[in-house]
């Protein structure tokens, strides 16, 4: 920490709580169709890592629970150098805050899907039905006839198609 820059290090543990909260935001919402259930913690896992990777070197935090609840168990044994150890910065630890909601508000206005706002009748869309029905045929390629007929295919397990002699 003492040849670091504390701009350069709030900056990249903003970018890197940043990116993390995006993931993981994008990982909570039920409208992303790219992220299943049971994929969510692989993605989450693989952005921790990765920051980590590019950024370790660099001392990030990435998680005030982390950092500040051992450095106050550290300053219980060893005193309050553990809080001025290799001139500590409280900027690692503090910016996480900000940074996430940062990435909550950035994910929410920015990228969240407004399909699924309509689809839970709590907003219209601008052309009424027929321009809702018109955008679900241009983006996911559904013909408009289609689009009310359509009913799912009913469950069934692989397990049911085959029967034990």
């Amino acid at each position: 920490m003492a040849t670091s820059n504390l701009g350069y290090l709030f900056l990249t543990e903003f970018f890197v709580d940043s990116y993390i909260g995006i993931v993981i935001w994008a990982c909570l919402d039920p409208a992303n169709p790219f992220v299943g259930p049971m994929s969510a913690p692989f993605a989450i896992g693989l952005a921790y890592a990765v920051m980590v990777w590019g950024f370790a070197d660099i001392t990030i935090s990435t998680n005030l629970a982390r950092d500040l609840g051992t450095r106050i168990v550290a300053a219980i044994f060893f005193g309050g150098e553990a809080f001025s150890y290799l001139n500590y910065s409280w900027i690692a630890i503090l910016v996480n805050v900000p940074a996430t909601l940062f990435a909550t508000g950035y994910y929410e206005f920015l990228m969240r899907d407004s399909l699924s706002k309509i689809g839970k009748g709590h907003a219209v869309h601008e052309h009424g039905e027929e321009g809702l029905r018109r955008h679900i045929t241009n983006t996911v390629g559904i013909p408009t006839n289609m689009i009310d007929s359509y009913s799912p295919p009913p469950f069934t397990s692989s397990f049911s198609k085959h029967k034990r002699p």
